[in-house]
C-alpha cells in the first residue's frame, strides 16, 4: 500500500485477509473505529461564526508576534555568541602574529648587530657613503 492510500476496511473479514498477525488485526479495527469516529464528529461539528474566525485569526496572529519574538531573540544571541567566537580568534590570531613578528624582529636585530661587531669598519664606511650620497642628492634640489 502507497502512503497515499489510505486503507479503510468494511468487515473484520477484510481485515483478516489483508493482515495476518494479530497485532496489525487489532490496529486496523482501531483504525476503523477512529475513522468512523472522526467522520461523527465532523458532521457534528457546526461552522464558527464569522466573528468566531476573526477572534481565531487574531489569536494566531499574536501566537505568530510571539514565536517571531522568540525566534528574533535566539537569532540574537546565537549572533552574538558567533560574533565574540569570532572576536576571539582575531585577537588570539593577532597575539599569535604580533608575538611571531617580535621574535624575528629581534632576531633580525641580533644578526645585524653580529654583523656590525664582526666589521664595524665597513658598516661606518657604509654609512659614511650613503651620507655623502643623500647630501648631493639633497644639493640638486
Amino acid at each position: 500500500m502507497s502512503q497515499t492510500e489510505t486503507y479503510h476496511p468494511q468487515t473484520p473479514d477484510t481485515v483478516c485477509k489483508k493482515f495476518y498477525r494479530k497485532d496489525e488485526y487489532m490496529t486496523a479495527q482501531a483504525e476503523l473505529k477512529e475513522s468512523n469516529n472522526v467522520s461523527n464528529f465532523t458532521k457534528s461539528q457546526k461552522e464558527p461564526s464569522p466573528a468566531q474566525e476573526i477572534e481565531n485569526i487574531r489569536e494566531d496572529m499574536a501566537a505568530l508576534r510571539e514565536d517571531l519574538a522568540s525566534l528574533t531573540k535566539v537569532i540574537t544571541e546565537v549572533s552574538a555568541r558567533e560574533v565574540n567566537r569570532v572576536r576571539d580568534n582575531v585577537v588570539a590570531s593577532s597575539k599569535e602574529m604580533l608575538e611571531t613578528s617580535s621574535e624575528v624582529t629581534k632576531k633580525s636585530l641580533d644578526r645585524a648587530e653580529n654583523h656590525i661587531k664582526e666589521r664595524p669598519f665597513v658598516y661606518v664606511g657604509g654609512a659614511f657613503g650613503l651620507g655623502i650620497l643623500a647630501s648631493a642628492l639633497l644639493k640638486r634640489r
